[in-house]
């Protein structure tokens, strides 16, 4: 894990150098190599961390312009592979949900909420959004794809504890992405699917005043608490 941790240093320090985007991409994919041929990685646990941390330098590149999906579109692939092969369904859920980064960065501004002051300021905002949306369209929808994904593999989580948790943390970065602007996963009721879900294992098929009948219920209302000072991005009509 250490070694990988070096590796993805190396194209996050060229892809800032004039001329390194070519071995950045290089030495990235060595990186990934590391990563599939290392014997060490024998938890999904520790798979996990070292899969976050390819998958956060993946997100530093693409951000530097130099790791695209349509110009290496061979490498984001692989890491969404990595992530659902990872050896339990939690880790995979986890991994999926840090996937989404790759397609949607944290660099991205987040929505304000405050309305536009004036027509001639409202119709200029109006020509950027619409040019934005036309822009991140392709995005969202892969983003939305592997909130998908993560929704099916927090499914198949062999307990309803597990399952509710793992909606949970689906539930907590679709929130995180839509006040990032990605208005998609609230817009197509993902958001309140996975909210709906949730309430129903934490009515049904968990223990009343249990610890993880606790947990779920203050996750939850922490969740419902963050949609409901949004209500522009989770409630409208």
């Amino acid at each position: 894990e250490a070694s990988l941790a070096v590796a993805c240093n190396g194209p996050q320090m060229l892809a800032s150098a004039s001329n390194g985007a070519h071995f950045a991409v290089e030495y990235f994919s060595r990186a990934m190599m590391l990563y599939e041929q290392s014997h060490t990685l024998a938890t999904s646990r520790v798979q996990l961390s070292a899969l976050t941390k390819l998958i956060g330098c993946a997100e530093k590149l693409r951000a530097a312009n130099i790791l695209n999906v349509s110009g290496n579109d061979a490498l984001i692939p692989r890491l969404l592979n990595y992530s659902n092969r990872l050896l339990t369904r939690p880790e995979q859920v986890l991994a999926l949900c840090a996937c989404t980064a790759m397609f949607w960065p944290s660099h991205k501004t987040a929505i304000s909420g405050e309305s536009d002051e004036g027509d001639a300021h409202s119709g200029t905002n109006s020509g950027i959004q619409n040019s934005i949306s036309a822009m991140d369209a392709e995005a969202m929808g892969r983003v939305a794809e592997i909130i998908d994904s993560a929704t099916r593999a927090a499914d198949s989580c062999l307990s309803r504890g597990e399952q509710a948790l793992g909606l949970l943390d689906v539930l907590v970065r679709c929130l995180y992405l839509t006040e990032k602007g990605c208005s998609l996963l609230s817009e197509s009721g993902r958001v309140q699917h996975l909210v709906h879900e949730i309430t129903q294992h934490q009515d049904r098929s968990i223990r009343k005043n249990s610890v993880l009948h606790r947990v779920i219920s203050s996750r939850l209302a922490r969740a419902l608490a963050a949609m409901r000072r949004r209500p522009d991005l989770f409630f409208s009509s």
